[in-house]
């Protein structure tokens, strides 16, 4: 098996390299003086079939037959079942991480009467790792534990069970690690992606073992997946064309048209990163790049605004709204989210119109009379023209709608002005002679 096979390309493997080399340097002196183990034997129990496909090291595909205490009883379609321990399947509350009838990838660790499996590789007889163990664990795909006893240079020095190893800092977690000093006297399983046995160096890595852990808990998790499941799971990451959330190891996608029953143009509107939600499985199916695709929905498991429709909007009653959106029949009004209503272009104006635009626009806050309800159709029908008719005169209208506070302007003054001179001409003329046809004088 090639190492290209064991440890893929990385970004990272220059420096990691570099670093192993120089940890190895430093090492090479202490290691020289030591003796070289033997190594331990591969079949302690020295029991096993001739005939059998099965032998230590080897990768089998096991189904979980039962749980008894701390053991695990498998099936690996031999005559005789498998046991594992049950400790490496718990978590630190001691609840399961397998089910009965699970198919897991294991390795063979131990040969007798019932095959030993594990996913870690398992000290030898004197309860130690030699080196010949670690290589064959390697080889395997078997995680080994160890413990970290330093922070060196580039990474952190880890004691697997007397073996000295080093693990770069590029390799101690899934994500960026600020400070990696937190790690020392921790005990954690790495995957080994290198064993120099000429210089005694051994290179370790805990994120590809996280990362092999997490496909495999994404893998376990999709095969219970199905349409119409409501789970919970944590947001992730938000893109504008959707939200992604964790469902336990395997992430789903929550399309922005999904995100809420309102409309809205980003998914931050509604949800942030970290945030635990409710969603319902609506879909599963492969990708274009052989991954499974969990196509999510936020909105399918909220409450559906429109069970409340009869009741918050019945026939008659005069609701507001804004205007959303114009089609050539007419104009649609959010009145709460989730529900649209139609006002037909017959019910937007008293006169006639030949398009919506002519009298609203989107973003307009508007009145509307509610025709007609019909919750299983989704549909609110609703006339502006009605609720014009209905309004109320001008002078009402103001007196109801000013707060009683509200400071009243006074009223000019009208100052009535006297005639002018020449009415006056006028007067005196028509006076005078209305005297003399009188006789006056």
């Amino acid at each position: 098996m090639t190492r290209d096979r064991i440890l893929p390309p990385d970004d990272d493997d220059l420096h990691d390299a570099a670093a192993a080399a120089e940890f190895g340097a430093m090492l090479e002196d202490f290691e020289r003086t030591r003796p070289n183990p033997r190594a331990a034997s591969p079949n302690p129990a020295g029991r096993r079939d001739p005939g059998s496909e099965l032998r230590v090291g080897s990768r089998v595909q096991a189904r979980v037959v039962s749980v008894s205490g701390d053991s695990l009883l498998l099936d690996v379609g031999g005559r005789s079942e498998a046991v594992a321990d049950a400790r490496e399947f718990r978590r630190d509350d001691g609840t399961l991480t397998v089910e009965l009838g699970q198919v897991l990838d294991l390795a063979i660790v131990e040969m007798g009467e019932s095959p030993v499996l594990s996913r870690i590789a398992r000290p030898s007889g004197r309860g130690r790792v030699s080196l010949d163990a670690i290589r064959q664990a390697r080889e395997a795909g078997l995680a080994v534990r160890g413990r970290v006893t330093a922070l060196n240079t580039g990474g952190l020095a880890v004691d697997v069970d007397g073996v000295r190893a080093f693990c770069p800092l590029s390799q101690v977690d899934a994500g960026f690690v600020e400070d990696a000093s937190t790690f020392v006297g921790r005990t954690l399983e790495f995957l080994v992606t290198e064993v120099d046995e000429a210089r005694r160096n051994v290179v370790v890595s805990r994120r590809k073992w996280l990362q092999r852990e997490q496909a495999a808990a994404a893998e376990a998790r999709l095969a219970t997946l199905a349409p119409g499941q409501d789970l919970e799971g944590t947001v992730t990451r938000l893109e504008p064309f959707g939200a992604f959330v964790d469902l336990g190891g395997l992430d789903g996608l929550v399309h922005v048209s999904e995100v809420s029953h309102a409309r809205v143009a980003h998914p931050r509107e509604v949800v942030a990163v970290g945030d635990r939600v409710q969603v319902r499985v609506l879909k599963v199916e492969p990708g274009r790049d052989g991954r499974a695709r969990v196509a999510l929905s936020l909105k399918a498991a909220a409450p559906d605004p429109w069970h409340d429709a009869v009741r918050a909007f019945p026939p008659g009653a005069r609701v507001s709204g804004v205007v959303v959106r114009l089609a050539d029949f007419g104009a649609f009004v959010n009145l709460a989210p989730g529900v649209d209503g139609l006002v037909h272009v017959s019910h937007l104006s008293s006169r006639r119109i030949t398009h919506p635009r002519e009298v609203v626009s989107p973003g307009q806050a508007v009145e509307a009379v509610v025709l007609a309800v019909e919750p299983e159709r989704r549909r609110v029908s609703l006339s502006m023209r009605e609720a014009a008719a209905d309004a109320p005169p001008p002078s009402r209208m103001r007196r109801t709608e000013e707060p009683d506070d509200e400071p009243v302007a006074p009223r000019p003054t009208v100052v009535e002005e006297g005639p002018s001179p020449m009415q006056l001409a006028f007067r005196r003329a028509r006076e005078e002679a209305e005297r003399r046809a009188r006789g006056e004088s």
